[in-house]
Formats: C-alpha cells, sequence, structure tokens
C-alpha cells in the first residue's frame, strides 16, 4: 500500500522487492524536488530574490491598482510588413493542378465568367466513358485543349476538352491507388 508520505515510485518498489537498488535513487529523486520547491519560494517566478511563494495568489489590492482595460491602438500603415510577393498573380490564372495551386486555394483570377453573365452559360458538352457502373467525381487535368481524367472502370482518358470527344485511353496496370 502506498503511503501518503511516500513517493509511488518508492513505493512501488518497495512492493517489488526492489527496494535495495532504487531506493537511493527514489530518495535522491525527492531531495531534488524538495530543493527545488524552496528554490521557487526563495527566487520567486522571475528569479528575483523576493521572499513570497510562487503560487500564493496575487496582492488583491495590487489587482485594483490596474485599469480593467487598455486599448492597444492598430498598427500604422508603416509598420505592417510588406507583401513579399506571394502568391504571384500569375498563379492564379493557371489551374495546374488539383484545386488550382499547390496551396489548394480553389481560387482562380480569370475573369472570364462573372456575376453579370454566370446565368448565361449553358452546358457545352457530357462524356460518359461507359467502362463502369460507379460514379466519380475528380478534378481533370486540364493541358491546352486536352481534358485528362480518370474513369469508373479504372482506366484514364484523354478529352477533346471543346466538344468532350475522346482521343485517347489508357488501363494502367497494377491495382489504383487508394487513400
Amino acid at each position: 500500500m502506498i503511503s501518503p508520505g511516500m513517493s509511488s515510485i518508492s513505493s512501488i518498489c518497495r512492493c517489488l522487492g526492489l527496494a535495495l537498488f532504487f531506493l537511493p535513487i527514489c530518495a535522491a529523486a525527492q531531495e531534488a524536488r524538495a530543493r527545488q520547491s524552496e528554490t521557487r519560494k526563495v527566487t520567486g517566478s522571475f528569479g528575483g530574490a523576493t521572499k513570497r511563494d510562487y503560487w500564493a495568489v496575487e496582492d488583491a489590492k495590487e489587482r485594483e491598482k490596474l485599469p480593467l482595460y487598455k486599448i492597444i491602438p492598430a498598427a500604422s500603415q508603416d509598420e505592417l510588413t510588406p507583401a513579399n510577393g506571394y502568391p504571384k498573380p500569375e498563379t492564379f490564372l493557371t489551374w495546374h493542378r488539383s484545386h488550382g495551386d499547390n496551396g489548394g486555394m480553389r481560387y482562380s483570377a480569370l475573369d472570364q465568367v462573372n456575376l453579370q453573365n454566370v446565368t448565361n452559360l449553358q452546358q457545352a458538352w457530357i462524356y460518359h466513358s461507359g467502362d463502369g457502373s460507379n460514379n466519380l467525381q475528380c478534378n481533370p487535368i486540364v493541358v491546352h485543349d486536352l481534358m485528362i481524367a480518370p474513369t469508373p472502370g479504372n482506366f484514364m482518358v484523354g478529352i477533346k476538352a471543346d466538344n468532350g470527344t475522346e482521343l485517347w485511353r489508357f488501363k494502367p496496370e497494377g491495382r489504383p491507388a487508394f487513400r
């Protein structure tokens, strides 16, 4: 049984019959903790030579002297860190990988479609791979006028982006990648 004044390590050592080996180590650890506690009481929280207890509650009278709140003004324009030029504006003119860029921003600076003409958009084409019964959603890769995308049947296809015509089909060997 662990006695209240004894550390749990020394109690475990004694219960296991290891007292002869570990007891001096446990006693040294207890002495070190006691010295550390005394040091906290003598030196205070910032290492100064104060006599107050480190863990004591702060003085209520000193607390009353402090203002209820303090307004800190915002930084002026010349105090702000200047922009580092990242990301470059041309980054958002291409969609060179999934979600747009290396940071996955999902943002495009292209302005051909905007709030005034978005309602005038019409569906140009639909592509059906015809090789699987599952549904597949993906972000295709578009290079110039070629759209590259996976199919539900685990093929990769090259589709003509302006009219949806399949240009080529490739079946990778091996198992498809999974997340």
